[in-house]
């Protein structure tokens, strides 16, 4: 067989020609970012960072809460689950001297006591809230479905399934009433 033709067909099923990978991550990190101005998705720098940054600080990529800087009065840290022996845990903030009352990260432990967000809410309390996460683990992969409630429109809502596996992008589906 033709050496040209071998190696061209090599390039083709490896996707080398075309520039495609199935199961390499991306080379940003995408976030389901979710404010009133709706719903958006990010791709951020998969530069992974420790808790305390999230938790004592606003990330750049946030700009809703950069103008005017928002300034944190509080946050509480919960853990949701773990997979592949990293944990994911859900991180609010309590805001003051701006609009957005709140905030909510979902986050991801990509190695040992770094991580890297999911979905964000930037939310103001008078106007919507967040819904109760709900968390499912099942054969090394963890499910949640994370949303927001808004006040005064006959209980509109959305809803968001984010899903999580190790070693792979999140995968987050929504919204969805």
């Amino acid at each position: 067989m033709n050496p040209k033709l071998l190696f061209g067909l090599a390039l083709i099923l490896s996707g080398g020609l075309f520039g495609c990978s199935i199961t390499r991550p991306s080379l940003n990190w995408p976030v389901c970012y979710d404010c009133e101005k709706g719903p958006t998705h990010l791709f951020i720098s998969r530069e992974a960072q420790t808790l305390d940054y999230y938790t004592n600080g606003v990330p750049d990529w946030n700009v809703d809460l950069h103008i005017p800087a928002a300034k944190i009065s509080s946050s509480a840290t919960e853990v949701l689950g773990v997979v592949g022996g990293l944990r994911v845990v859900q991180v609010r903030l309590i805001l003051k001297d701006l609009y957005y009352t709140d905030a909510m990260m979902i986050l991801e432990e990509v190695e040992t006591g770094r991580f890297l967000p999911v979905y964000v809410q930037d939310y103001n309390q008078q106007v919507r809230r967040p819904v109760t996460t709900t968390i499912a683990e099942a054969q090394n992969k963890l499910s949640i479905i994370a949303g927001m409630n808004y006040a005064g429109t006959g209980h509109f809502k959305t809803r968001y399934k984010i899903i999580l596996v190790p070693k792979r992008d999140p995968e987050v589906s929504g919204p969805s009433d």
